[in-house]
């Protein structure tokens, strides 16, 4: 071998022994960054060194498939390329006169939803068993349940002939009945109840002890129907324990109160779901005479007089920091939304939740037929995940709580995952299983997330795809 054809072998070894020395060397210096930058995140947050490895291991993995997914889109890309340029070039004369058989393909799914906007209508804002509070020189009471009432009371001190006039304005939601109250000075679930409903139509009707006394009918026509502007004007008079109540000065109902009665409160009612303003309430004393004399000139602008405005929350569902928030307030009650989605028979869906702070409980993703008949995939801030098939308002199965999720400490995130392959599902939560089964007879046409008791869960990374 000729000596410069060994000089050149030689440098070569070297060029390549070095070049493979660096690479080691970045590898290894790579890799020392990498397990000081997990120590130091473990040691400036909350959360264990396990927790950064499974978060870092989440991280590498999306990764993996975004660039998996980005080779695979170039290649179709350029498949695609090649057999639009073979027909340009290759296409028979007479194809236009061939019959084809019809192409089936098979529905794909990639949804993906990163809680970024509300371009899928989420449903969101809050929803109140009631609300109220003084605005704009008025009570505005809101009551958020249909066929359930409810009232503020003051103590009042009623003189032997008196007159009470309520003003107020039905502002939205569905007719229902409002007005304002007498109550025992005994047992607060005695009460006479004058009344108006959103459609027009008024009544009077008596409670003793927590139950209705007689059947109250109402009178149509009596009030002027709720547009939100107009009002209307309730008037009791009591002479000798005599009333007459009207409306608008058109008299609805006469009676008689019962002589041995004190009456110790007065109240403004609301029932179903509507919103009320209470604008003026007057009370005056009259005499034989007609003369009268003012006891009380409630004009709403504050709570002087001893009214307690208050909120008693059902659900607030909002977006925050690239999430979804969703919290519920009621006790041993669990609240699902969803949007359509319709799948087919196999397919993956994964949903990342964060427990924010409230008690323990549910919550989780819901794959749903409609509101009554659904699969709820569940985990607690225990870390305890389990499933349930709601089927018309009962519970056909429920799994036991298998611990695999983080314990929920309001930053920890846990990864929920069904895969359903063949009418059967695999329940995941951070890759560990946590149940399985058959799938039950129903056709999915909703994704969802339900939360239960009184809790706040943030939600993210809503992804749907099918599967093959």
């Amino acid at each position: 071998m000729k000596k410069k054809t060994e000089k050149q072998i030689q440098e070569e070894i070297r060029r390549r022994v070095l070049k493979h020395d660096e690479a080691i060397r970045q590898k290894q210096e790579l890799e020392i960054d990498r397990e000081a930058n997990r120590e130091a995140l473990a040691d400036m947050t909350s959360l264990s060194r396990q927790n950064v490895d499974q978060i870092a291991k989440q991280v590498r993995d999306e990764f993996a498939k975004k660039k998996s997914r980005k080779k695979k889109f170039i290649i179709f890309g350029a498949i695609i390329l090649f057999v639009v340029i073979r027909s340009m070039f290759f296409s028979d004369p007479d194809d236009s006169n061939k019959s084809r058989p019809e192409l089936k393909q098979a529905r794909n799914i990639n949804f993906v939803e990163s809680f970024t906007d509300n371009n899928n209508k989420w449903p969101t804002g809050e929803s109140y068993e009631f609300k109220r509070k003084f605005q704009d020189g008025r009570y505005l009471y809101t009551n958020g349940k249909q066929g359930y009432c409810s009232w503020d009371h003051i103590p009042v001190k009623l003189p032997s002939d008196y007159e009470i006039e309520l003003t107020s304005t039905w502002i939205k939601g569905k007719y229902s009945e409002y007005g304002f109250m007498l109550i025992s000075a005994v047992n607060k679930n005695s009460f006479h109840d004058f009344q108006i409903n959103g459609d027009g139509s008024a009544r009077v009707s008596m409670m003793a002890n927590n139950k209705w006394m007689t059947p109250a009918v109402w009178i149509e026509d009596k009030a002027h129907q709720g547009d939100g502007k107009t009002t209307n004007i309730q008037r009791l008079k009591v002479k000798k324990g005599q009333y007459e109540y009207l409306v608008n000065d058109v008299s609805v109902d006469r009676g008689q109160f019962n002589k041995t009665e004190s009456i110790s409160y007065i109240a403004v009612r609301t029932c179903g779901v509507q919103t009320v303003a209470f604008d003026h309430l007057k009370i005056l004393s009259v005499d034989d005479a007609n003369w009268a004399e003012t006891v009380m000139d409630e004009s709403f602008d504050t709570p002087d007089a001893g009214w307690t405005p208050k909120n008693k929350l059902t659900t607030h569902r909002y977006f925050e920091n690239d999430m979804f928030y969703y919290r519920t307030n009621k006790r041993n009650k669990c609240f699902f939304i969803g949007i359509d989605i319709p799948l087919s028979d196999n397919f993956e869906v994964q949903l990342k939740s964060i427990w924010k702070k409230g008690e323990q409980n549910d919550y989780g993703l819901v794959l749903a037929e409609n509101f009554t008949e659904f699969l709820a995939f569940q985990l607690q801030n225990t870390g305890g995940a389990h499933y349930a098939w709601y089927s018309v308002d009962k519970y056909n199965k429920e799994s036991e709580l298998v611990k695999c999720g983080n314990p929920g400490d309001g930053e920890i995130a846990n990864i929920h995952r069904v895969r359903v392959e063949k009418k059967h599902f695999k329940y995941y939560v951070n890759d560990k299983l946590a149940a399985s089964g058959p799938m039950p007879d129903m056709e999915i046409k909703k994704i969802g997330v339900r939360v239960c008791g009184r809790q706040t869960v943030a939600f993210d990374n809503l992804t749907v795809k099918s599967v093959h």
